[in-house]
């Protein structure tokens, strides 16, 4: 932790600008919210109930170094943008990748060879549902869902309108 002294900085309630510098905290509760707490400037902003510039103005002022920003643990609830259950058909099935790996193998046929495709397919249309899941090659998810079919149909159709 970085040593910070108890400087006490004069708050005016008037303009601020490079002459008229006037935090509404001292460098020692600065210190203790940033390096003891871990917050960031604009978490420190909030309490103070001032902007983030101001923060940073006062960290250079008094020598405190801004930590390199780091990813902080964004991971599902956590993440301001979390959809939970509501979340798209692309976003559910990211998800599944994320939780439970990219699939090796098919649970249908038993393939293992390296130069095959292979998906998470759902089984019942509940893709909020993480078990709902099995690991298909290609070929078997394609069959099941019927999109084989579907690509033989647009074939003929269009074969057979030219």
């Amino acid at each position: 932790m970085l040593s910070c002294g108890a400087a006490r900085i004069e708050y005016n309630a008037g303009m601020s600008n490079q002459h008229t510098y006037n935090p509404p905290f001292t460098k020692e509760q600065l210190c203790s919210d940033y390096h003891g707490l871990g917050m960031s400037q604009a978490e420190i902003a909030a309490k103070w109930g001032t902007t983030q510039k101001v923060v940073w103005l006062a960290m250079r002022k008094h020598g405190i170094h801004a930590r390199v920003a780091a990813k902080r643990d964004q991971k599902g609830s956590k993440n301001s943008t979390w959809k939970g259950d509501a979340a798209g058909y692309q976003a559910l099935h990211l998800r599944v990748s994320r939780l439970l790996g990219n699939p090796t193998r098919c649970d249908v046929c038993g393939t293992t060879d390296p130069t095959v495709s292979y998906d998470w397919a759902n089984l019942s249309g509940r893709y909020y549902d993480i078990r709902d899941y099995l690991r298909m090659c290609r070929s078997c998810h394609w069959k099941r869902d019927g999109t084989i079919n579907n690509i033989k149909h647009m074939k003929n159709r269009k074969g057979g309108s030219q």
